[in-house]
Order: C-alpha cells, then structure tokens, then sequence
C-alpha cells in the first residue's frame, strides 16, 4: 500500500490528534480553532509539558505542536524526554526557534520533525497564513482577547 493510500486509509478510520503544548491561553485557542477546522484533526491542549504527560497517559497524540520556552519544564527537555521514552513527531512552534538558530538546530537534533516561527506579535494573522485555506473567523482574535471565545475549545484549555 502506498504512503498516499495509507494515510487515505487512517483519515477514514479514526481523525490524527494532535497535541498543543503552549503556555500562552490565546495561541492554544487559535490553534484549536484553526486545526479543529480540519474534519480529520481532532486538538487537545496543555499550558506546559507537564500537564501534556498527564494528558498523554490517557490518549497518547498522533502529533505534537509544541513552544519552547514554557513554565515548569522547557519544551526542549520535554522533547528529549518524549523521544527517549515514545517518540512521537513533534513540530516546534516558538519565537526563539528561527531557522538556523542555534535553538533550531538543538530542537532538530533533539528530534523535531519541522520548526514554524511564532511571531511575537499578530498571532491570529500568523495562524491564517501559516495553515493557509483553514482560517477562523476575522474577529476571532479579538473576541478571545474580550474572553468571550467560540464556545469551541476542543477538549478543553488549560489556564
């Protein structure tokens, strides 16, 4: 079977979950705004990488999107924790991890799959651009800001 038809074959059995590791509130809600608009995503979220271990011993994520510079653990000794005990892909999603960047680099050789820039600023713009035709709505970001959401977290955020 193909690469092609093999993943043909997973979409029609059960949507990849991904994992969202990020310490700020308003990116783990674009990202499950924005990935959740994927029929054959299903997105749960943790503030740090502790709480994704929690989250991980009941459903263990097809994929990980995690920041690097969080409370309580960074996300570079979860990462090497992650691929010692069950590798799973990881992209890194973080401001401190530009390309060619000596965090880039020990991310990549530490078994990320794939680095994406957060900018520091315009984080509902850089989501609608960076995953191209799933966009949320255009107010949305304000509206999370105003605490009023979407009514739609996934399996929920942490604080």
């Amino acid at each position: 079977m193909s690469v092609a038809a093999s993943r043909g074959a997973r979409s029609e059995e059960r949507p990849l979950h991904v994992l969202v590791v990020d310490d700020s509130a308003v990116v783990r809600q674009m990202m499950t705004t924005v990935l959740s608009e994927d029929r054959r995503l299903t997105v749960t979220v943790a503030a740090d990488p502790l709480i994704a271990m929690e989250k991980m011993r009941r459903r263990r994520p097809d994929v990980i999107v995690l920041d690097l510079e969080m409370p309580r653990m960074d996300g570079l000794t979860f990462l090497r924790q992650l691929m010692a005990e069950d590798p799973i892909p990881v992209v890194i999603c973080s401001g401190v991890a530009a390309r060619g960047t000596e965090m880039a680099m020990r991310a990549l050789e530490e078994g990320a799959v794939d680095i994406v820039v957060k900018p520091a600023l315009g984080v509902a713009d850089f989501l609608r651009d960076s995953l191209g035709p799933m966009r949320p709505p255009e107010n949305l970001e304000d509206r999370i800001l105003r605490g009023e959401g979407d009514g739609h977290v996934g399996e929920g955020v942490d604080a």
